[in-house]
Protein backbone atom coordinates (compact mmCIF):
# COMPACT_ATOMS: atom_id res chain seq x y z
CA UNK A 1 0.00 0.00 0.00
CA UNK A 2 2.86 2.36 0.73
CA UNK A 3 4.26 1.73 -2.76
CA UNK A 4 1.26 3.47 -4.30
CA UNK A 5 1.38 6.40 -1.90
CA UNK A 6 4.21 8.06 -3.81
CA UNK A 7 4.49 8.89 -7.52
CA UNK A 8 8.15 7.78 -7.38
CA UNK A 9 8.99 4.97 -9.82
CA UNK A 10 11.80 3.58 -7.62
CA UNK A 11 9.49 3.44 -4.58
CA UNK A 12 6.83 1.61 -6.60
CA UNK A 13 9.45 -0.78 -8.01
CA UNK A 14 10.86 -1.57 -4.54
CA UNK A 15 7.34 -2.09 -3.15
CA UNK A 16 6.46 -4.43 -6.05
CA UNK A 17 9.68 -6.39 -5.50
CA UNK A 18 8.92 -6.71 -1.78
CA UNK A 19 5.38 -7.88 -2.49
CA UNK A 20 6.40 -10.52 -5.04
CA UNK A 21 9.37 -11.64 -2.90
CA UNK A 22 7.15 -12.16 0.16
CA UNK A 23 4.34 -13.94 -1.70
CA UNK A 24 5.93 -17.44 -1.81
CA UNK A 25 6.92 -17.17 1.85
CA UNK A 26 3.38 -16.24 2.87
CA UNK A 27 1.79 -18.90 0.65
CA UNK A 28 4.19 -21.57 1.96
CA UNK A 29 3.40 -20.72 5.57
CA UNK A 30 -0.34 -20.66 4.83
CA UNK A 31 -0.16 -24.06 3.12
CA UNK A 32 1.74 -25.51 6.09
CA UNK A 33 -0.93 -24.23 8.47
CA UNK A 34 -3.72 -25.74 6.35
CA UNK A 35 -1.92 -29.08 6.16
CA UNK A 36 -1.43 -29.25 9.94
CA UNK A 37 -4.96 -28.12 10.86
CA UNK A 38 -6.94 -30.20 8.34
CA UNK A 39 -7.24 -33.93 8.89
CA UNK A 40 -5.31 -35.91 6.24
CA UNK A 41 -8.37 -37.91 5.16
CA UNK A 42 -10.22 -34.73 4.07
CA UNK A 43 -7.32 -32.62 2.82
CA UNK A 44 -8.09 -33.37 -0.84
CA UNK A 45 -11.66 -32.13 -0.51
CA UNK A 46 -10.69 -29.07 1.54
CA UNK A 47 -7.87 -28.05 -0.80
CA UNK A 48 -10.12 -28.59 -3.82
CA UNK A 49 -12.78 -26.36 -2.27
CA UNK A 50 -10.15 -23.68 -1.51
CA UNK A 51 -8.95 -23.86 -5.10
CA UNK A 52 -12.50 -23.72 -6.45
CA UNK A 53 -13.34 -20.58 -4.47
CA UNK A 54 -10.08 -18.91 -5.51
CA UNK A 55 -10.74 -19.79 -9.16
CA UNK A 56 -14.29 -18.46 -8.97
CA UNK A 57 -12.93 -15.04 -8.03
CA UNK A 58 -11.29 -14.60 -11.45
CA UNK A 59 -14.56 -14.11 -13.39
CA UNK A 60 -15.75 -11.79 -10.62
CA UNK A 61 -12.58 -9.73 -10.98
CA UNK A 62 -13.01 -9.54 -14.75
CA UNK A 63 -16.64 -8.49 -14.31
CA UNK A 64 -15.72 -5.73 -11.87
CA UNK A 65 -12.67 -4.45 -13.75
CA UNK A 66 -14.59 -2.56 -16.44
CA UNK A 67 -17.07 -0.73 -14.19
CA UNK A 68 -14.32 0.09 -11.70
CA UNK A 69 -12.11 1.45 -14.48
CA UNK A 70 -14.91 3.56 -15.95
CA UNK A 71 -16.56 4.84 -12.77
CA UNK A 72 -13.74 4.93 -10.20
CA UNK A 73 -10.25 4.92 -11.67
CA UNK A 74 -10.77 7.02 -14.80
CA UNK A 75 -12.13 9.98 -12.81
CA UNK A 76 -9.16 9.63 -10.46
CA UNK A 77 -6.69 9.93 -13.34
CA UNK A 78 -6.59 13.72 -13.23
CA UNK A 79 -4.39 15.80 -15.51
CA UNK A 80 -0.82 15.02 -14.58
CA UNK A 81 -1.86 11.70 -12.99
CA UNK A 82 0.21 8.60 -13.77
CA UNK A 83 -0.60 5.18 -15.19
CA UNK A 84 2.27 2.70 -14.74
CA UNK A 85 2.60 -0.39 -16.94
CA UNK A 86 5.18 -3.12 -16.33
CA UNK A 87 6.25 -6.07 -18.43
CA UNK A 88 8.03 -7.18 -21.58
CA UNK A 89 7.29 -5.30 -24.81
CA UNK A 90 8.35 -5.56 -28.44
CA UNK A 91 10.12 -2.42 -29.65
CA UNK A 92 10.59 -1.86 -33.37
CA UNK A 93 13.98 -0.19 -33.07
CA UNK A 94 15.50 -2.60 -30.52
CA UNK A 95 16.19 -6.34 -30.83
CA UNK A 96 13.87 -8.54 -28.79
CA UNK A 97 15.63 -10.91 -26.39
CA UNK A 98 15.36 -14.62 -27.28
CA UNK A 99 13.72 -15.28 -23.89
CA UNK A 100 11.01 -12.74 -24.73
CA UNK A 101 10.43 -14.39 -28.14
CA UNK A 102 10.03 -17.75 -26.36
CA UNK A 103 7.68 -16.21 -23.78
CA UNK A 104 5.62 -14.58 -26.55
CA UNK A 105 5.36 -17.90 -28.44
CA UNK A 106 4.27 -19.73 -25.27
CA UNK A 107 1.59 -17.13 -24.50
CA UNK A 108 0.25 -17.21 -28.08
CA UNK A 109 0.21 -21.02 -27.98
CA UNK A 110 -2.11 -20.80 -24.98
CA UNK A 111 -4.37 -18.16 -26.53
CA UNK A 112 -4.04 -16.34 -29.88
CA UNK A 113 -4.83 -12.91 -28.42
CA UNK A 114 -2.18 -13.21 -25.72
CA UNK A 115 1.47 -12.34 -26.17
CA UNK A 116 3.90 -9.48 -25.87
CA UNK A 117 2.54 -6.11 -26.89
CA UNK A 118 4.16 -3.80 -29.39
CA UNK A 119 5.27 -0.68 -27.55
CA UNK A 120 4.15 1.62 -30.37
CA UNK A 121 0.67 0.06 -30.38
CA UNK A 122 0.43 0.57 -26.61
CA UNK A 123 1.60 4.17 -26.99
CA UNK A 124 -0.99 4.79 -29.74
CA UNK A 125 -3.76 3.27 -27.61
CA UNK A 126 -2.69 5.42 -24.65
CA UNK A 127 -2.69 8.55 -26.81
CA UNK A 128 -6.26 7.75 -27.85
CA UNK A 129 -7.15 7.70 -24.14
CA UNK A 130 -5.50 11.06 -23.52
CA UNK A 131 -2.25 9.68 -22.08
CA UNK A 132 1.31 10.36 -23.16
CA UNK A 133 4.39 8.24 -22.45
CA UNK A 134 6.38 10.28 -19.93
CA UNK A 135 9.02 7.80 -18.74
CA UNK A 136 10.54 4.52 -19.94
CA UNK A 137 12.65 2.49 -17.51
CA UNK A 138 14.52 -0.67 -18.53
CA UNK A 139 14.35 -3.25 -15.72
CA UNK A 140 15.85 -6.72 -15.20
CA UNK A 141 14.69 -9.75 -17.21
CA UNK A 142 14.06 -7.62 -20.32
CA UNK A 143 11.06 -5.86 -18.77
CA UNK A 144 10.05 -2.23 -19.05
CA UNK A 145 8.31 0.06 -16.63
CA UNK A 146 6.35 2.65 -18.59
CA UNK A 147 4.86 5.75 -16.99
CA UNK A 148 2.01 7.38 -18.88
CA UNK A 149 0.63 10.73 -17.75
CA UNK A 150 -2.66 12.34 -18.61
CA UNK A 151 -2.23 15.19 -21.05
CA UNK A 152 -3.25 18.52 -19.60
Amino acid sequence: MLGGASPSVPVIAVAAFGFFFAQPLINGALQAIWQTKVAPDVQGRVFSARNMFATLMSPLAFGLAGPLADRVFEPLLAPGGALVVYGPFIEADLPTAPSNHAFDAELRRRHPSWGLRDLEAVRTEAQGAGLALAERHALPANNLLLVFRARE
